[in-house]
């Protein structure tokens, strides 16, 4: 049977989960079992440079390969005048490129027919929500890779008691069992909209892994009997502001280890060294840069969908690096995709005096609407919801708010001067709103989609 009729719901939403049960854990877990015993290829964190140029190189070559078999993919090639019996590196590639819009519109064009596949969707940190299929030979043969980076590089040993704060509990129950049998790691799960929960578990645990949003929000209620064991903070699937990664050590007393990924890599594509700078996975990925922009290309022939030279929308640069780490290390400047985006809303929250008296909540709800789509004067407006406690003034919280969000903090950000100019021109507006809780810890991130 296809995965169309039976894998296909958007991931991970507990129906999604409990339809496909342990049927599932069942059909990933021994294959994955043999992925860890036989043919796990993850590279030391010290392996030689051109063993890694080596190594991507032959990974390249073999997804143009399984590239050339669907016609979408033939016909860029031919387009971009590819000699596909040539492929060195990424610059033979270059003229070949792929775009989140050209995603969204022609994923099923793109992907490798036959087999079924999970289809995942973006969580709506860019406001646009973009399905992702993947198959489960994939989802296998990356797990040896990201466990193997996790011992070395994020230092979790089998000793370790890991929380993960995860979207939906059915979906943690089952990755439980999974993570346990495969890694050998003490994995609890706590659900992210239940912060008691959170601060229950995270008394037994030395590593906590999670949304950058539900780090920040379980940092700001933690005190001394919470944070006694944990000794690392890894953020995963959301930018983490400066501002905020600064709150989270100084509230904690722990350190904080950034990874950088998008629902479009399926994976981690780096993290963070002690010096502060991106590492590539460079056994799943090569990246490249062209004015500026991160472009992304899978090195996974298994992979159900592709990339060749991905626009992230991301914006960075190749940087030197002495942390001993061999793997690519590069920065990113501005994690934005938006003129206007949630990694500057909680930076601009964070900045706040009320933030750290715990008067103000780091979750927030983020709407998007376009007026006039197709007529020479588009306009979008941006409605902004941030909760408070009746502690606060309302008409004060809004002002600083609106005011750091245009004009930044004269600390951690700088002026949104893209923005600034589109508000100008009237092509652009941003509503602020308070609304005021007794109780901040009821309060979740709302995923809104795009209008």
């Amino acid at each position: 049977m296809r995965g169309e009729t039976l894998l296909t719901k958007d991931f991970p939403r507990e129906k999604s989960w409990q339809r496909i049960g342990d049927t599932y854990l069942s059909i990933i877990l021994k294959p994955a079992q043999y992925f860890f015993q036989h043919m796990s290829k993850a590279m030391s964190l010290s392996a030689p440079p051109d063993f890694i140029d080596e190594y991507q190189r032959e990974r390249l070559k073999k997804v143009v390969k399984e590239c050339c078999k669907i016609p979408y993919w033939r016909e860029k090639f031919q387009q971009a005048n590819v000699d596909t019996n040539k492929i060195e590196t990424l610059e033979d590639l270059i003229g070949v490129e792929t775009t989140r819009d050209e995603v969204e519109k022609n994923w099923k064009k793109m992907m490798h027919p036959g087999s079924f596949y999970i289809k995942f969707k973006t969580s709506g940190t860019t406001l646009n929500p973009l399905p992702v299929p993947a198959s489960i030979s994939h989802l296998v043969s990356i797990l040896p890779v990201i466990a193997s980076r996790c011992k070395e590089s994020m230092g979790i040993t089998e000793k370790d008691t890991v929380l993960v704060i995860f979207p939906t509990k059915a979906a943690s129950q089952r990755l439980s069992t999974l993570g346990k049998a495969l890694l050998g790691y003490n994995i609890k799960f706590a659900d992210i909209l239940n912060v008691d929960e959170q601060l229950r578990k995270v008394k037994d645990a030395d590593i906590v892994i999670g949304y950058s949003t539900a780090i920040t929000k379980l940092a700001q209620f933690m005190n001394t009997k919470h944070k006694r064991k944990v000794r690392k903070f890894i953020t995963t699937s959301e930018p983490l502001p400066k501002v905020a990664e600064d709150f989270i050590k100084e509230k904690t007393g722990a350190q904080v280890q950034k990874t950088y990924g998008m629902i479009e890599a399926l994976s981690l594509v780096g993290e963070t060294c002690e010096k502060g700078n991106y590492h590539l996975f460079s056994d799943l990925f090569a990246i490249r840069f062209k004015n500026g922009e991160i472009l992304l290309t899978s090195l996974d022939k298994r992979r159900k969908l592709p990339l060749i030279n991905y626009h992230t929308g991301d914006y960075g640069k190749e940087v030197k690096c002495d942390c001993g780490i061999t793997h690519k290390s590069f920065i990113v400047e501005e994690e934005a995709r938006r003129r206007f985006n949630s990694e500057r809303v909680l930076a601009s929250i964070s900045s706040l005096p009320e933030f750290y008296s715990g008067d103000v909540s780091p979750y927030f709800d983020f709407q998007e609407e376009f007026h006039g789509v197709g007529t020479q004067h588009p306009k979008r407006i941006f409605n902004l919801t941030v909760y408070a406690t009746p502690k606060v003034n309302k008409d004060e919280i809004k002002s600083k708010l609106e005011r750091i969000l245009l004009y930044g903090d004269g600390k951690h950000l700088k002026p949104a001067e893209k923005t600034l100019f589109w508000l100008n021109m009237g092509l652009i507006e941003i509503n602020v709103r308070v609304k005021q809780i007794d109780d901040l810890k009821k309060i979740v991130r709302v995923k809104n989609p795009r209008k």
